[in-house]
């Protein structure tokens, strides 16, 4: 369902599963992953080096130990990191981009990412938790998406999909759903491997 080319990796909510998915697309699609600024440790990006095998992992153009929010710990810190910077320094590679937070999650005090993604340009995959609320969380990220010009690939499920997210998305804006993750306790690289070995058979 889809190439080996980049796609930005968006979610309805923060701790959605989007590190998740985006290991198990590299792995399925061969591609490298890059996160341009992170928070929280260990790394988005060394659990993707952990998880995947023979995948190439960029380094974060920024990362803090502390799990915040990127915008405010920029502040805190005095760094500054824009959209402009990511796109500069953006690897020459076919890549999946995770994006941090949801859709309108800030980048800095001027910009999000959902301006990030929009000068990224690549096709979005979604990541979908069905939590309490993800229903409007999904269905208000879709809007949103759908009015930019930016191509919605499909979507993931991660987790046990209690209330037909699947079903209710599907129905309302004619997405494919690329897969159904289920609810783990523990993610290994087997795992992984296996979800990506099965995607799309």
């Amino acid at each position: 369902m889809l190439d080996s080319s980049s796609y930005v990796i968006i979610g309805n909510h923060t701790g959605v599963g989007k590190t998740l998915i985006s290991a198990i697309l590299c792995q399925k699609l061969c591609v490298s992953y890059f996160k341009p600024i992170e928070s929280g440790d260990p790394s988005d990006s060394a659990r993707v080096r952990k998880l995947t095998s023979g995948i190439k992992v960029y380094p974060p153009l920024i990362s803090f130990a502390e799990e915040e929010p990127p915008h405010e710990l920029l502040k805190r810190y005095g760094k500054r990191l824009t959209i402009t910077q990511i796109c500069q320094n953006l690897p020459h590679d076919k890549l999946i981009v995770e994006t941090a937070g949801g859709w309108y999650s800030p980048l800095n005090d001027e910009e999000t990412m959902a301006d990030l993604a929009l000068a990224l340009n690549f096709p979005v995959v979604l990541v979908f938790r069905p939590y309490l609320g993800a229903i409007n969380h999904s269905f208000l990220t879709v809007e949103a998406i759908s009015h930019t010009k930016l191509p919605i690939m499909g979507f993931f499920i991660n987790g046990l999909d209690q209330w037909g997210l699947k079903d209710l998305v599907v129905r309302r804006y004619g997405l494919r759903c690329l897969g159904e993750i289920p609810e783990l306790e523990t993610i290994s690289p087997k795992f992984v491997q296996e979800i990506a070995y099965k995607l799309w058979q």
